[in-house]
């Protein structure tokens, strides 16, 4: 290869540096066969190839309609439709394929779920040579049941048995989070403070920090920040180091809890670790009636309805309960 033909395929392969715009070839990952209708509805799978001409178009949409048809048992007057039976997963191709994609298994026994998307495969183990040789040679998946064959048939037409139905149970497995991992899609950051299990969620390609309360309370309209702190966790050194990890991670925006989105998560932070600070300096001294007088001066300061739903969000008395042990706590 040439060193000007080198200089070129570096350049093809090279990661981009601007992604404001789409990379050479970008625009058409199918090549010509790129379809150029939206992808935003429901039938996205259902669009055919951009390079299809007229002719083979309508055959695409014959097959199409054949794909969704729904099909009876014979004899039927519907003669084009007919031929379903005696044993069958499914009326239709569509019924499995939702919408030309992937369906879901179903959601439990106990709740009724006719999408019949979940092939129940059914198998043995090989017993000779020749099927040991194909399954090593990954011609075959899997051996067929010699007396039901390779998948479970559970509908069947009127006056027939089906071959039997799935009976799907699920069982919850409680998971801890320590921070590190990824849970569908989200970044998982450990964040205590406001308690010692709390943890932010990442969003790395939307740019969101599902922040819970560690991004304190805003009740709009307003704009001020305030610190739900009830026990028993209250950790104020724990809470200052999650707000650093969070602003560390420079999000796009903070997604929080009560109520809505912060725009701008550096001043919404900064403003986060102020009255965090001023919650720490207004409890030192353990002064009950002193702390509380001076928050609801604040939240009075408020319009009386925002006010009200702050109280709601975040009740004074609860606010002082958590700081006064963690107060009491630290000096041991």
């Amino acid at each position: 290869m040439s060193a000007g033909a080198a200089t070129g395929v570096e350049g093809l392969l090279a990661p981009t540096t601007d992604f404001s715009q789409l990379e050479q070839g970008e625009d058409k990952p199918g090549g010509e066969a790129t379809s150029r209708g939206t992808v935003d509805t429901p039938n996205a799978f259902s669009l055919s190839s951009g390079n299809m001409g007229f002719r083979r178009e309508l055959n695409f949409k014959i097959g199409n309609a054949i794909f969704r048809r729904h099909w009876v048992s014979a004899p039927s007057s519907t003669e084009a439709s007919d031929g379903l039976g005696p044993l069958f997963n499914s009326r239709g191709c569509q019924n499995c394929h939702l919408k030309d994609g992937r369906g879901h298994p179903p959601f439990s026994s106990d709740v009724p779920d006719d999408t019949g998307s979940m092939l129940i495969r059914l198998s043995v183990p090989p017993k000779t040579d020749a099927e040991k040789a194909m399954l090593a040679a990954h011609k075959v998946n899997s051996i067929p049941d010699p007396v039901y064959g390779g998948q479970l048939q559970d509908f069947a037409i009127q006056g027939f048995a089906a071959e039997g139905k799935a009976k799907i149970e699920y069982t919850e497995k409680p998971v801890t989070l320590a921070g590190g991992e990824t849970v569908a899609g989200l970044e998982v950051l450990a964040a205590p403070g406001h308690a010692s299990h709390h943890v932010v969620y990442l969003d790395p390609e939307g740019g969101d920090a599902f922040v819970g309360d560690v991004g304190g309370v805003r009740i709009p309209p307003g704009e001020t920040v305030w610190l739900p702190t009830p026990p028993p966790d209250i950790d104020l050194e724990a809470w200052r180091t999650s707000i650093a990890a969070v602003a560390e991670r420079r999000p796009e925006r903070l997604r929080l809890t009560h109520y809505g989105s912060a725009e701008d998560p550096e001043s919404h932070l900064a403003a986060t670790l102020a009255e965090l600070e001023r919650l720490a300096e207004s409890s030192r001294e353990r002064d009950r009636d002193r702390f509380l007088a001076g928050l609801e001066a604040r939240i009075g300061a408020e319009p009386p309805d925002l006010a009200e739903r702050v109280r709601s969000a975040m009740p004074p008395e609860q606010t002082w309960l958590g700081l006064e042990r963690y107060q009491r706590r630290r000096k041991g």
